[in-house]
């Protein structure tokens, strides 16, 4: 269960959870009216409504049946269901501080953010063939502000890796179609390409600096501290996306891009929300004009960009503490190939009322030894 509505539609499936929401939904009111959540304790914020969470979920619990109350998928369903419920109802009261705690970061992030709408994705070290406009990517990003539960901003940041992927796939394919008609060969292994962890990040880069999200360190914050339940048998993949936009953000925050021209277009610059909802294929306009800056120097900034990028990586990786398991090959509609996750992929809730491993790059490697027990920073 992800969306709000789902969350709240199972939870009140349950006629015998009746009493349990009602008494949440005093304790929530009461939170909300009583306690102060200052900026330098957040962590005593999230430890009250994860104590909530418990206890409302041990509360239900007693009112199942054996079979119900002791399936172990039942059991997550629920846990993330109520976690979702809670941080609807706080959302006001907390988000509020976190973006007053991460306001100079917000600021200088959406700053750089209308810096770098300007430059070409090459020059801030995007490889030439993954250089392409990704409108649905910065759509998707573009709504995270607008969601409520740390479980729906951490989709989002998935879904819009997987429109990054999407969009540099058919982009790919297009060029492949293209170099057909020139040549009369359509080749298998024509623009074939893996978009490893390393080449991720600066993708990432431009999809935020197009997106111009107001409060992205906010979110990042607010989805590692308080999301303490995990549900989705994607978690993995959630948590290989929460690291990747930790380390986007934090290479944009650590590097200076003044030095950097203005090479785009007027028409690649400046692209509205409305414009961008406005989008409704994949096949997009492919950059037409000339590189402004040598190729030379190109090279060799990029070169110094992505050991930044690295370094970056590997520090993150070290503070996230998450276990990104070993791959396998998936098409190109995803970045996330196939793992072998803790909780079972196959199997239903019982009836109750109403790329290539090798090609990952370094981060993904630095990341096999970290714990996933705790799956987004420190828990208490």
């Amino acid at each position: 269960k992800i969306t709000v509505k789902e969350c709240f539609e199972f939870l009140k499936s349950f006629p015998e959870f009746k009493q349990a929401l009602e008494n949440l939904d005093k304790s929530i009111e009461y939170f909300c009216s009583h306690y102060m959540v200052l900026p330098d304790y957040l962590d005593d914020a999230v430890a009250r409504l994860r104590a909530l969470s418990t206890d409302t979920q041990k509360e239900m619990l007693t009112k199942l049946k054996p079979a119900f109350s002791s399936d172990s998928k039942l059991r997550e369903v629920l846990a993330g269901a109520t976690e979702s419920y809670i941080m609807n109802a706080a959302h006001h009261k907390v988000f509020v501080v976190i973006r007053q705690q991460y306001s100079r970061q917000d600021k200088q992030l959406l700053s750089k953010c209308h810096k770098l709408n300007q430059v070409r994705p090459e020059a801030i070290g995007v490889r030439t063939e993954f250089s392409c406009p990704l409108p649905m990517a910065v759509v998707e990003l573009a709504n995270i502000g607008s969601l409520l539960t740390p479980r729906e901003k951490l989709t989002c940041l998935k879904s819009t890796v997987d429109n990054v992927t999407e969009g540099i796939g058919a982009f790919l394919k297009q060029r492949k179609w293209e170099a057909a008609t020139l040549d009369g060969i359509l080749s298998d292994d024509v623009h074939e390409a893996c978009i490893t962890s390393d080449d991720l990040i600066p993708i990432l880069v431009t999809v935020i600096a197009r997106a111009k999200c107001c409060h992205l360190h906010s979110d990042l914050f607010y989805i590692e501290k308080f999301m303490w339940e995990s549900t989705d048998q994607d978690r993995d993949d959630l948590g290989y996306c929460l690291v990747s936009f930790k380390a986007a953000v934090q290479y944009m925050a650590e590097t200076d891009f003044s030095h950097l021209s203005d090479t785009c277009p007027p028409s690649d610059r400046e692209i509205s929300f409305e414009e961008l909802m406005a989008v409704t294929s994949l096949q997009d306009e492919v950059y037409t004009s000339l590189r402004l800056t040598p190729i030379t120097d190109l090279q060799s900034r990029r070169e110094r960009q992505l050991s930044r990028i690295s370094d970056i990586l590997e520090k993150t990786s070290l503070d996230i503490g998450h276990e990104i398991l070993t791959t396998k090959q998936r098409n190109l509609q995803s970045i996330f190939p196939d793992r072998v996750l803790k909780t079972p992929v196959s199997g239903s809730l019982p009836d109750v009322p109403n790329g290539q491993s090798s090609q990952m790059g370094d981060f993904l490697s630095a990341l096999q030894n970290d714990n996933l027990d705790q799956p987004f920073g420190k828990q208490k």
